[in-house]
């Protein structure tokens, strides 16, 4: 296994319809991947942003509100290097 990669952080701007919503009610109903109780420790762990500034948990979020929130590193797969063709057309 090789060394984890950089990461990612991903940016959304928040909608007029969730408007006053806390801000890890509005992650889980927007990425369901990751749940309520996740959500929160990220917030805690400050892994999200909103307006560039670390949300805290039950922070409400507004409409337009700049959301970011950081992905950690991970280890990508070997992918191999050589393939064969197996037909041409």
């Amino acid at each position: 296994m090789g060394a984890p990669n950089c990461g990612f952080e991903y940016r959304e701007r928040v909608g007029a319809a969730v408007a006053g919503a806390a801000a890890e009610a509005y992650l889980a109903a927007r990425h369901p991947h990751s749940s309520l109780a996740e959500w929160a420790a990220r917030l805690a762990r400050g892994e999200v942003d909103v307006d560039g500034k670390p949300a805290r948990p039950g922070q409400p979020v507004g409409a337009g509100q700049a959301l970011a929130w950081r992905r950690p590193g991970w280890v990508e797969p070997e992918a191999p290097l050589e393939f064969g063709v197996l037909y041409d057309d």
